[in-house]
């Protein structure tokens, strides 16, 4: 494992949502907020929450436009998310190894 002790942004992964919001942005390259919500089966409130927290992370980046006079957001994963869920990922790989190999040993 890379810490014993997460830091904020190892955090701001810890949350199924969150990591289901960040591989629909990593699948999709981009997204609205509407797109999101529907993808991720959230309300409006909860998505938001989520949102902010990688945005704070620096995990993801929002692009507002205006569209038929209302103003859309689009997200975006950063690099700087995208290598965090890569080292993220990389980490609950060597968990779950360490885990199997642990299970294959005979009980004592």
């Amino acid at each position: 494992m890379a810490s014993d002790t997460p830091t904020p942004h190892d955090r701001a992964l810890e949350s199924r949502i969150r990591l289901q919001i960040l591989t629909a942005l990593l699948a999709g390259g981009a997204e609205d907020f509407v797109t999101l919500r529907a993808q991720c089966r959230l309300s409006d409130g909860s998505l938001h929450f989520h949102l902010r927290i990688l945005e704070e992370a620096g995990y993801i980046r929002r692009r507002k436009h205006v569209l038929r006079q209302q103003v859309h957001s689009r997200f975006h994963i950063t690099p700087m998310g995208r290598t965090a869920l890569c080292a993220y990922l990389d980490d609950m790989q060597t968990l779950l190894q360490h885990i199997k190999e642990a299970m294959s040993k005979p009980a004592p």
